[in-house]
């Protein structure tokens, strides 16, 4: 059976010092970090919760200020830890703004079917109980990353979906 995706949505990780996405690390560096997408009205108005079925199309990484950062090596993993990855690894030259070398950006593509996993349900207790799998967290998703060179690149990674 296949399944058709009809409504197109965002959820967004703003990577920034103050005011960032809550549980987001301030900048990207030269070490793997989770960063969390999901809704951050804060920061991204059209943002929302990644749903519990959709596929993944694009991630984009928008640097408002890139150090001398040149690329960025990512990939999307359901846990907080980076252990259950669910794209591979991708590295990407990052792309200068048009009138300054100081901002830019990257964007990954992705064909990826996610379905939320809600771990265990053990229903031979009144009310059943529920055991989700390790740092995982309904309506949110990882974007594991690093960057190749400089450090403390800041800006917003958005991840676009269809459910």
């Amino acid at each position: 059976m296949s399944i058709q995706y009809n409504h197109n949505g965002l959820s967004i990780c703003s990577v920034k010092a103050s005011d960032g996405t809550t549980g987001a690390p301030t900048s990207i560096t030269t070490a793997y970090q989770a960063f969390p997408v999901t809704i951050d009205q804060a920061n991204s108005c059209n943002s929302a919760s990644f749903p519990s079925d959709c596929e993944i199309q694009v991630i984009e990484f928008e640097l408002t200020a890139r150090d001398s950062a040149t690329s960025i090596t990512m990939y999307i993993a359901r846990d907080s830890a980076g252990d259950i990855p669910i794209t591979n690894p991708s590295s990407e030259t990052i792309t200068n703004g048009m009138t300054t070398s100081t901002k830019g950006g990257v964007a990954f593509t992705s064909a990826v079917d996610y379905h939320f996993d809600a771990g265990t349900r053990n229903t031979s207790v009144d009310p059943a109980i529920e055991t989700a799998i390790t740092n995982t967290s309904r309506g949110t998703l990882y974007v594991i990353a690093k960057q190749t060179g400089g450090t403390n690149a800041v800006g917003n990674i958005r991840v676009y979906w269809r459910s």
